[in-house]
């Protein structure tokens, strides 16, 4: 497929997209369908493309195919879907919201179509900068799995200190219900960064044995493992509120055994892609109602219509995998307020994660406290709560920075981007590495819809520990390259 038939695809299929909205959803026809028909096309363009390329070299695909993926969604296909639905900020009964979202989502679309244009070029610019990595892990000894099966008993020995330390099982799904996730569990973030490591480290043995071992990548022996897994990570971290620690845990697996233990098949993806989302749905209402919620649910005696359970898979992937109502309104707040612009303070904020003995915290200015001042006028000290809203490393650049330039975050991430997929690809085959890869690729499809906080804590939860693991099970050699 050459350049020109890309285009007509990516054309073609936004057309279709636009027309498919326009008429039968009844999509509002104004200026914003221009920018977003724009990210439409880049983005559809970029992941044909990179299709196309990997599949006549047999390469796999870069991280940077998951991104423009992301891109798609957030950039182009959400705020069409929040039109055609007229779903605007889930939980907005204190906010005050615009009569018309077309000139607020005009701004955000211009500058996601700026970003991604200067996304394009600047990641071919980085990506040809960087230079390959030349060292190779290897794990040439079963004895250094001990370390795995200690850092296993080491988090559930934490596991088993928390649930005690809070009443059993059912003390730790009764403080969540009474006080929520944040208040319940605060002070608790580093215990939870060792207790929930469980589930992340029986993945890795798993692949270490199923590498060697035929019997084990059959379909009933990978079936097997997957349900013990979801089960572990519903006792490692499940229970506190949190579906990120179940469904990225599960599509790390996932990820892991298609790329490496045994292809899936298309019908197996699909029954998989249903587990996660309805299992997401159903822990929104554990979420918002606790078991009670739930229970009632499965039973069918949920009013689903009060307020707190009014939504649909629709509202839940909006909410989830895009910040396309939440940026516009931000706009809309900086011309309806008296904000003043934070010139980056918020992006200190993951200074709280560090004990309260370490830094003064109430000095630094949070995503939260900024983001209260703007969405209602006042500090959040005055209204006694501060929000809990994600914006998007774009809308946190708004909060800091304002939106004329909002463009310019793409930037770092074509930078940061560009060095993880010249690193990916330099892994050899046999590179133990080559383990982290799908909490990278997570990592990057989370990455734009994450404010900065929420990315370091991934990091710091998810990524962090596996790279201490895989350096204390390997053995670790320089490699001489040819010249390129």
């Amino acid at each position: 497929m050459n350049n020109i038939e890309r285009i007509s695809v990516a054309i073609a299929v936004t057309s279709a997209i636009n027309l498919f909205m326009l008429l039968a959803l009844n999509v509002p026809f104004d200026w914003y369908l221009l920018p977003l028909t724009v990210c439409g096309i880049i983005s559809v363009y970029q992941i044909v493309y990179l299709i196309d390329i990997t599949r006549q070299h047999g390469l796999r695909l870069p991280l940077v195919f998951y991104f423009y993926c992301t891109l798609w969604f957030s950039c182009y296909l959400a705020p069409l879907l929040h039109f055609a639905l007229n779903f605007w900020l889930i939980f907005n009964n204190s906010l005050i919201l615009p009569g018309k979202w077309e000139p607020y989502v005009l701004i955000i679309a211009t500058m996601n179509a700026i970003g991604l244009i200067l996304f394009v070029f600047a990641y071919r610019f980085f990506y040809g900068l960087r230079k390959p990595q030349n060292k190779i892990y290897l794990l040439q000894s079963n004895k250094k799995l001990n370390y795995v099966y200690l850092l296993c008993f080491i988090s559930f020995a934490f596991q088993i200190f928390i649930y005690s330390k809070l009443g059993g099982i059912s003390g730790f799904i009764a403080a969540y219900e009474a006080r929520g996730e944040e208040q319940s569990f605060a002070g608790y973030g580093i215990l939870f960064i060792i207790s929930e490591f469980f589930p992340i480290a029986l993945v890795f043995i798993f692949y270490i044995k199923a590498l060697y071992s035929p019997k084990l990548r059959n379909g009933k022996n990978i079936f097997i493992f997957l349900a013990i897994l979801f089960v572990a990570c519903i006792f490692f971290g499940g229970l506190r509120g949190s579906r990120s620690n179940t469904v990225l845990t599960m599509v790390q697996a996932c990820l892991i055994l298609h790329f490496f233990i045994r292809k899936f098949q298309i019908k197996e993806m699909v029954i998989g892609v249903a587990f996660l989302v309805s299992f997401m749905y159903v822990y929104k209402f554990y979420k918002q109602g606790g078991t009670e919620a739930v229970t009632a649910y499965t039973e069918g005696k949920l009013d689903v219509s009060e307020y707190k359970y009014n939504f649909d898979v629709f509202d839940m992937l909006l909410t989830d995998f895009a910040r396309a109502d939440i940026q516009p309104y931000l706009v809309y707040r900086y011309d309806n307020s008296n904000y003043q612009p934070k010139l980056g303070e918020t992006y200190l904020g993951f200074i709280h994660f560090f004990p309260a003995f370490m830094v003064d915290k109430s000095a630094i200015t949070t995503k939260k406290t900024a983001a209260t001042e703007l969405l209602y006028n006042y500090k959040g000290d005055v209204l006694g709560f501060y929000t809990t809203r994600i914006f998007g490393l774009l809308g946190e650049y708004i909060l800091n920075f304002g939106y004329y330039t909002a463009f310019l975050i793409f930037l770092p991430l074509a930078f940061f981007i560009a060095a993880l997929d010249k690193w990916v690809y330099s892994l050899a085959a046999s590179d133990v590495r080559n383990f982290i890869v799908p909490l990278w690729i997570l990592f990057v499809i989370t990455l734009f819809n994450a404010d900065l906080d929420n990315a370091i804590f991934f990091y710091i939860k998810r990524i962090f520990p596996v790279m201490v693991m895989l350096w204390l099970v390997t053995d670790k050699f320089l490699i001489k390259r040819s010249l390129e």
